[in-house]
């Protein structure tokens, strides 16, 4: 009855969070789209890859779309599928194999009839780096951009609990932390991770009781090998500054 109740508890948390980032995409998608134009350069690109609507369970086959264009800050497809703004699709980066994959997550922007197929826009959750953006084909130098995270993240080794919530699961592991910021949190983990996936992290702080906790979402998933998965999240809520000084110690 308790694993129950979570779980229920947990999908309405998961579908709350994706209904405010759908109110906030559907009242500035253009200004969103037009920034990501100004700040990144976009590559023409036309090639096959996989994706994954968030929404889809690991037992159901990716899809495949056609890239249109790419930039460090978003993705133009052409999809079979029609999506509406504010839907998350998990992209696998080309060339990355099943053992190595690697999926960034994608927040659509904007969507227009092409024929029998659908125009879909896209912005990353988390900007790719130049050797991401390479995989797609863009040029390697033009791609030397600089990291654009507005918040730094620490360095770190230190173990956190990680509850995997929403769609109905209740799983909970141990991860170990990789990197740490106010904004988000680098894990590694044993345990296969979708982009998208909605998850509660708890922390060990340095001289408190009670341990710190934080809703996160994976925004970036790297299969290291056939047991170890990098992830990249993103607070749902950015952490306070004392709260980062209590578990990095100063």
């Amino acid at each position: 009855m308790v694993n129950s109740l979570f779980g229920l508890v947990g999908v309405r948390m998961f579908e709350r969070t994706v209904s405010l980032w759908r109110r906030l995409i559907g009242s500035s998608g253009a200004t969103l789209e037009q920034e990501d134009r100004r700040n990144s350069v976009r590559y023409v690109a036309d090639r096959e890859i996989r994706y994954r609507a968030a929404s889809k369970t690991s037992d159901q086959p990716d899809g495949i779309a056609r890239l249109r264009n790419v930039s460090a800050g978003g993705i133009g497809l052409t999809t079979a599928e029609e999506y509406r703004a504010g839907d998350l699709l998990s992209i696998q980066l080309p060339g990355t194999d099943e053992v190595h994959a690697t999926s960034v997550l994608a927040c659509v922007i904007h969507v227009r009839k092409s024929r029998e197929r659908w125009a879909v826009g896209c912005t990353f959750a988390s900007e790719l780096t130049p050797q991401e953006l390479e995989t797609f084909g863009a040029d390697s130098e033009a791609a030397q951009t600089q990291d654009q995270r507005s918040q730094p993240r620490v360095t770190c080794d230190m173990a956190a609990h990680v509850q995997l919530i929403g769609q109905g699961k209740n799983d909970s592991w141990i991860a170990t932390v990789q990197n740490l910021s106010q904004t988000g949190v680098g894990l590694m983990v044993t345990h296969p991770v979708p982009a998208g996936s909605l998850l509660n992290l708890e922390l060990e702080r340095v001289n408190r009781p009670q341990p710190l906790s934080l809703l996160c979402c994976a925004v970036h998933v790297t299969q290291r090998n056939e047991e170890e998965w990098l992830i990249g999240c993103n607070f749902v809520t950015e952490m306070e500054e004392s709260d980062l000084n209590s578990l990095t110690g100063k």
